[in-house]
Parts: C-alpha cells; structure tokens; sequence
C-alpha cells in the first residue's frame, strides 16, 4: 500500500506538508497548526486526536466508491475512509470502523465555530496582507506609466517643435526665391523691351539717312548731265557733299548715344524708407554718378511709382529732381511695392528692383516703439497674416472688462498686446473666439510672446505645453490665457494683472512670470494699455 501514498498540504496554513489527520474535525494539519487549532489539552476531553499520517493513506474526504457521499467513517483495517453506503453494502464487512464526526455534545460545535474563527481570522490577515503588496505595486505601476507618458509627451513636442521650424525655414528660403527670380525676370523683360525700342530708333535714323543720302545722289547724277565746266563741277559736288554730311550728323543727333547709354545703364539705387508710420513713409533714394561725366545733371528728374502688394497697375506718386519723397495717405497694416526710375529729358531710364514696405497697424503700443517695423513684422509671421483690424484699446474704448467681452467676442482668431506700467510688451494670440461663457478652453495653437522685457530678450514665442486648457474665458476679467487662468490674468477693471507663468505654456527663456511683470519676484503688475486685434 506504500505506492499509493501522496503529498497532502495543510488545510490552514496551505504551505507546509501535511504531518496529521483530525478525525473529529475532519481536516489534515501540519504540527504547528494543529496545537494552534485545538489547543490540545481542552480538546482532547471531547475526542479530538492528532493521528500522525505515517499510519493513515491521505485521501479525498469524498467517498471514492460514492462521489456524492461524504466520508462519515474509517475502516482500521483497509486503512481508508469510507461512507455510510458501503457500510450498508458491507464492502468492509467484518472489519473494525470508526465514526469521524462525534455529534455528541453542543459544546462540540461550539468549539468548533470557534475554531472556524480563527482560521478565518488566520486567512482574513494573509489576504489584507497581499492586498497591501497589490496596491503598492499597482501604485509603482501608475507612477512609472504616467512618468512614461510625460516623457513621451516632452520628447514629441520638443520634436514637434524642431520639425515646424524646419517647416518654416525651408517654405520661407522657398518663397524668397521664388519672389527673387521673378523680379530678376521682370527686370530681364523690361530691358530687353527698352533694347529693342532703342534699335528701332537707331533703325529710324539710319532709314532717313539713306534716304537723304540717295536723294542727294540723284541730284548730283542729274547735274553731271549738264554741260558744265570741271571746275563748277567740283565746287557743286563739295557743295552737295557738305550739305549730305550734316544731315547725317543731324539725323544721328535724334539718336544722342549719349542718352542711350543714360537709359539702359543709369538706375536709382540705396533705396531706403524711413518714418514709417500708419498711413506713411518717406523714401531716399541715390544714382550712379559714374556714367555721367557728358549728360547735364541739372537735366535729371526722377519717378516714383506704388501699388499695393497684391494689386496689379503702379500709380505714379511723384516725378521731380529730388532725390527723395513723401508717400501719405496709405492703408493701414499694408504692403506696397515701390520702384523708381530716373529720366532724362523725354527718355524713361531702366527702373529700379522693386522695393517692399509694410506700413504699421493701428496700435498705440506698436507706434511708440523704436522698433514698430521689427516688431510687426514677426508678428506677421508668426500669426502667418498681415491683414488685421483693431476691436478694442483699454485707453480709448474704457478700462472695463465686460467692454472687452462686447467688443471681442465670437470674433474669431485675436492677438492681444499689453503694456505693462514699465513700459514692457508682450501679449497672447487664441484662434478661438473669446466668449462671455465661464470655463477653460482648450486651444493648441494659442501663445504667449514677448516683444520687449527687463532682460533684453529677444521677441520670443511660448506654445502650449499639452495642447489642452490654453485659454479661460470669464465676462468678469479681461484677456485670460493658461488653465485657470494661472499663465496671465488681466483684472476687470484692465488696470492690472497677475501671472504664475508657465503652467499651461513652455517657458524657452528660463525667465517665468518675470517677462510679463518686470519684476523678479512679484507675479502682480500694472497695466498701461491693453490692444485687441481681429486676424483675417
């Protein structure tokens, strides 16, 4: 019977080998359990017995021979539990059994709920214990995935963020090009048009020549005919000849090579705008004096023409011997291509490469800044538009915030400039409207900048850190950027502000709220000015 011995664990512990049996409770025990359970000394009184498992063959308490019967007996002489059906069948007839379960008194059962506490007990503690390492581990789990995705997320923007200025370097060196050999072919066009008109006025003077040339020809062979003495002959061929040779000379006079050579060759050049403002500029320009050693400068006068960038037609805006103008009554925040050509006499010279300038926006902020024209035109790029149009000016429209919000909201795409108390400009652009609803709003293409700052940094842009709560809308207050407004608050009566910067924007400059508040160590500042502007 030896073979048919197998390995039995402890009931309570569930990690050592069972060592004995307990017939009265029906379970196996490792030694250890056993006088933990029973407490020995009171349980032997009510027939509970440790059985060492040497002498016992561990089984299934379920009747092998009966699967749905319960082993209520023990046959000494097999050595194996039974049930009471094959007692009935006396498959151990003849043999010496033993009852397992004694029913004899309540305190048994009263002991044995007991009992079953404290192995409940026992097991309870074992399962809060594993369940403290779950959650520990599951918590490890959640920091190191949200580290992960942080990271993830960093390594993308950053990347993002290397690829579109790639973008922007590579579309602008494109445009630039493209605009280059399109001037360079207008300017190839446009001599070879006035080489040919001056060919064709050399080609004239030539015609009349000859023809005059042939008519004297004719005269002279008609003469010889009559009956005239050599010597007359000779003073009326002088005569004839002397007459042919100043009307060559005449006639080339309508040429002039001299003007020519002024035509094709001298060209304004140094062009260069100063004082531009809102609605105008004024231009200076220079010639090359190399060429004009023969031609009567005082004879000289000059041409300007404009148009606006995306206009076809140049309109004449001045023609005089200065070599510089004025150019008034402009639109605002618009383009113009400027060229310039130098006349002399009733000869048009070859025209100068055409010139571009920007006149400013209709910002207060802007205008009164030495560096007006370097500020808009980043802006420009950065908002990829030069067409925009003021809503709203704290100064001008009343420093109020619900004014604000009725001025500028469902307006579409904004960018707004504040000056703070020391002068300093910086702002925020959304390209979602403002509204007079309460909550953030999430817009990925929102973003601080600075223009001018305490640091002399230059004009820097901050973009969205996760590309979500850019923005905070509240009829109470003014323009709000960042989650909760925490980036950049303007107060609602728009005469002061606060700025916990960054939080909801990426701080390239290393400087935080200091940019906006010129002041290392206070987040709060005064507000001078506050400009909205429209993008279309």
């Amino acid at each position: 019977m030896e073979n048919k011995k197998q390995i039995k664990y402890c009931d309570f512990c569930e990690t050592k080998n069972a060592t004995c049996i307990c017939f009265k409770c029906n379970k196996y025990f490792c030694d250890n359990c056993f006088d933990i359970i029973h407490k020995l000394k009171e349980k032997q009184k009510t027939g509970h017995k440790q059985e060492k498992l040497d002498i016992f063959i561990p089984i299934e308490l379920k009747c092998q021979k009966h699967p749905n019967d319960i082993n209520d007996l023990f046959c000494i002489n097999d050595k194996e539990f039974c049930c009471t059906r094959c007692h009935f069948k006396n498959l151990h007839e003849g043999h010496k059994l033993i009852e397992i379960y004694d029913e004899d008194s309540l305190n048994r059962e009263n002991l044995d709920v007991k009992d079953e506490k404290e192995r409940f007990n026992i097991i309870s503690q074992r399962i809060l214990g594993l369940k403290d390492k779950i959650e520990i581990e599951i918590k490890k789990i959640n920091q190191q995935f949200d580290k992960t995705i942080n990271e993830l997320k960093s390594s993308y923007q950053k990347k993002y963020e290397i690829l579109k200025n790639e973008e922007n370097k590579l579309r602008e060196t494109l445009e630039n090009k493209v605009t280059e050999t399109k001037e360079q072919l207008e300017l190839y066009l446009t001599e070879i048009n006035e080489n040919i008109r001056i060919s064709d006025r050399i080609n004239k003077g030539i015609n009349k020549f000859m023809e005059e040339k042939k008519s004297m020809i004719q005269i002279l062979s008609y003469i010889s005919k009559i009956n005239t003495s050599e010597k007359s002959m000779k003073i009326l061929e002088k005569q004839f000849m002397k007459t042919i040779k100043f009307k060559y000379e005449e006639k080339l006079n309508i040429i002039n090579y001299e003007e020519i050579f002024f035509s094709g060759i001298i060209i304004p050049e140094n062009i260069t705008f100063k004082e531009i403002n809102k609605t105008s500029f004024k231009i200076f320009w220079s010639i090359d004096q190399t060429n004009l050693n023969n031609i009567d400068k005082n004879l000289i006068k000059h041409k300007v023409e404009i148009k606006p960038e995306n206009e076809k037609d140049f309109i004449g805006v001045y023609e005089g011997k200065e070599t510089y103008c004025f150019i008034r009554n402009l639109q605002l925040s618009t383009t113009y291509e400027v060229r310039i050509c130098s006349i002399y006499k009733d000869l048009i010279g070859t025209w100068s490469k055409i010139q571009k300038v920007t006149t400013l926006i209709d910002s207060s902020i802007l205008i009164k800044s030495n560096r007006a024209l370097e500020f808009l035109e980043i802006i420009y790029h950065w908002i990829g538009s030069k067409k925009i149009e003021l809503l709203f000016r704290s100064t001008r429209d009343g420093m109020n915030a619900k004014i604000f919000h009725k001025k500028c909201d469902n307006q579409g795409a904004t960018i707004c400039f504040i000056k703070n108390e020391k002068g300093h400009i910086f702002g925020g652009y959304t390209s979602i409207s403002w509204t007079s609803e309460t909550g953030n709003k999430t817009d990925p293409k929102a973003f601080l900048f600075t223009l001018s700052n305490i640091y002399n940094i230059k004009p820097t842009k901050f973009v969205s850190m996760n590309c979500k709560n850019e923005v905070y809308h509240f009829i109470e207050f003014g323009p709000i950027f960042g989650k909760d407004g925490l980036d950049l608050k303007i107060q609602p009566y728009l005469n002061s502000a606060n700025s916990n910067f960054p939080k909801s924007f990426q701080d390239v400059s290393g400087k935080g709220y200091s940019l906006f508040s010129s002041e290392e160590n206070n987040p709060n500042f005064g507000v001078k000015e506050i400009e909205v502007f429209k993008i279309y």
